[in-house]
């Protein structure tokens, strides 16, 4: 049976737009150093903080150079992320390698006269579905598809052709919002990170207890801040 968790972090959000900070915005702005808009501000400086990152296919490139040349510090790791479809593609591994083992086990106890050659087939099958997945996490590692990396100042997401999808800085961060299913043939965590500004970057971390999910909210906790209720 499936079962969907879910779980919620919120942090202070100072609206103090002239204290010490970053700049959301190519304008002036209303405090030293700080921009907030299109227009002209009442402070001497312009902004001098990135904004929220390059929309889907404008990144500047592709691996994990992506965020130092945002400005997000040094990276502190490199994760798989997924999708609709990388969900429903588990789905369908899962199904499939269920059904050769059913398979195998069928002619283990039938015994038909074609028996090798049809356990065969399915051993084939299997391999090729373990060999499909260890290309397709090679293939991420290599041209960074796919991928959530984190770095001191925030973090890049990937999409499919390795160009950046979404970025964002760890003290633009109001909220990150967690939705867990555990299943047989789905298991995956849902991660929605919502800007100041309430937009929203969502992904999935696949499997049971995916390496992601821990170093992330372990980067949040750490940098952005202090979260309440």
């Amino acid at each position: 049976m499936a079962r969907a968790r879910p779980h919620k972090r919120r942090y202070v959000v100072s609206q103090d737009m002239n204290g010490p900070g970053h700049g959301t915005g190519p304008g002036h702005g209303t405090g030293p150093g700080h921009g907030t808009g299109p227009g002209p501000g009442t402070g001497p400086g312009p902004g001098t903080g990135p904004g929220p990152g390059p929309g889907p296919g404008h990144g500047p490139g592709s691996g994990p150079g992506i965020g130092r040349s945002l400005g997000l510090g040094g990276m502190r790791g490199s994760y798989p992320v997924a999708g609709v479809m990388g969900g429903l593609a588990q789905m369908a591994r899962r199904l499939l390698f269920a059904l050769a083992l059913v398979l195998l086990g069928a002619l283990i106890w039938f015994r038909p006269r074609d028996a090798f050659v049809r356990g065969a087939v399915t051993v084939a099958v299997l391999l090729a579905l373990f060999g499909l997945r260890a290309a397709w996490a090679r293939a991420s590692v290599r041209w960074g598809i796919n991928r959530c990396y984190l770095y001191t100042g925030g973090l890049v997401v990937t999409n499919i052709f390795g160009r950046v999808r979404e970025a964002v800085r760890w003290d633009d961060v109001r909220e990150v919002n967690r939705l867990t299913n555990q299943s047989v043939l789905l298991a995956f965590h849902r991660i929605e990170i919502v800007r100041r500004d309430y937009g929203t970057v969502t992904f999935l971390a696949l499997g049971l207890e995916p390496a992601l999910v821990n170093a992330l909210l372990n980067e949040v906790d750490r940098n952005a801040t202090r979260p309440w209720g």
